[in-house]
């Protein structure tokens, strides 16, 4: 009996020994991230349903890196192609990520930037920064205002590789390997308009108080002296000439607000024929004691563009109003009109 138990138990031991070792080296392959090798042990007492768990628990945990790896990859797709310049610091303040949006808005380069102290960047935000007495050790970040939120902002001026303004926005998030993480939008173009927008505000209050310190002189004079007939007219022309300038202004102010409310929806665009535009601007506009007539350069064929035709005219005729103001009164005022490339005018 002991030694048939001894063949049987032998036996067993051959019989299981390979597939023993066929799992075994498929564990040691699981271990090392080779997840799609499959086992294939024929059916030995219970081996072969271990191997089928076996199989099914690799197929599932392959499914799994697969998601995460589709994941991963549409986070970096839209990171990379983000308007919006991206830095990231890990836990000990050292650059470990950044997209070309940064490097493209900033002109720092990639050597330069990889593995760099969050000091050392801040050192680099201020050299592009223009300070006409720059303060030894300051960096960009003695600009910037933090909130309870733990989020910074601040705008930055840079003049290299060219003028641009951008906006700094800072996360300091509560993960040990993460330090900080910087988004960068480049708004210069908004910046000019809000500053063109400012300084026409702030024309237009000039413009304003003169013709209103003439209307009040002139009114002044009428309810305070006993003026000839004549002489009344001739101010309360002025004073009419004086509120019409008034309402244009208010007009333009107007528009302003309404462009800025409403945004596109401010404009009617239809297709137009800008030289007919231009020939009607320039016959029609005349300036009040002033002989001169506008000169229309002969308009070549030109396309239809989708304009705002009211505010179009509206525009020339502040060029031309400007014209007239600013130029010798000797000279003639010109108008032209051509095509640049094959869309512009």
């Amino acid at each position: 009996y002991i030694t048939a138990l001894l063949l049987l138990l032998t036996g067993i031991f051959f019989r299981i020994k390979q597939p023993l070792r066929t799992l075994t080296d498929a564990s040691q392959k699981f271990s090392k991230g080779e997840f799609g090798h499959k086992l294939n042990i024929p059916n030995i007492l219970e081996m072969k349903e271990l191997a089928e768990s076996f199989n099914m628990m690799s197929s599932e945990i392959q499914q799994q890196i697969s998601a995460l790896q589709l994941s991963e990859n549409t986070f970096k797709l839209l990171i990379e192609n983000s308007p919006v310049g991206i830095v990231t610091f890990d836990g000990n303040g050292r650059e470990i990520y950044h997209n070309h949006v940064f490097t493209e808005m900033t002109g720092i380069s990639d050597q330069h930037l990889h593995g760099m102290t969050e000091e050392q960047f801040e050192t680099v935000l201020f050299q592009l920064q223009s300070s006409e007495n720059p303060q030894p050790g300051r960096t960009s970040k003695d600009l910037s205002s933090s909130s309870n939120s733990g989020t910074e902002s601040e705008i930055l001026e840079i003049y290299s590789p060219e003028l641009k303004v951008i906006a700094r926005f800072q996360i300091n998030p509560e993960n040990p390997k993460i330090k900080s993480i910087m988004y960068f939008q480049d708004i210069t173009s908004i910046s000019k308009i809000d500053r063109m927008k400012s300084e026409f505000i702030t024309t237009a209050a000039h413009e304003l108080r003169t013709p209103m310190t003439s209307i009040l002189g002139y009114t002044e004079l009428l309810l305070n002296r006993s003026l000839k007939p004549a002489q009344q007219k001739e101010m309360l022309d002025s004073i009419h000439t004086h509120a019409q300038s008034i309402v244009h202004l208010l007009d333009e102010l107007l528009d302003v607000a309404l462009i800025e409310s409403r945004a596109d929806r401010a404009f009617s665009m239809e297709e137009t024929d800008i030289a007919e535009v231009v020939e009607s601007v320039a016959s029609d506009f005349m300036v009040a004691g002033d002989p001169r007539k506008v000169v229309l350069m002969p308009v070549p064929p030109l396309s239809n563009i989708r304009i705002d035709r009211e505010k179009i005219s509206q525009a020339l005729k502040n060029c031309l109003s400007n014209a007239y103001k600013f130029s010798n009164q000797n000279n003639d005022v010109v108008i032209s009109a051509k095509m640049q490339g094959n869309e512009e005018v």
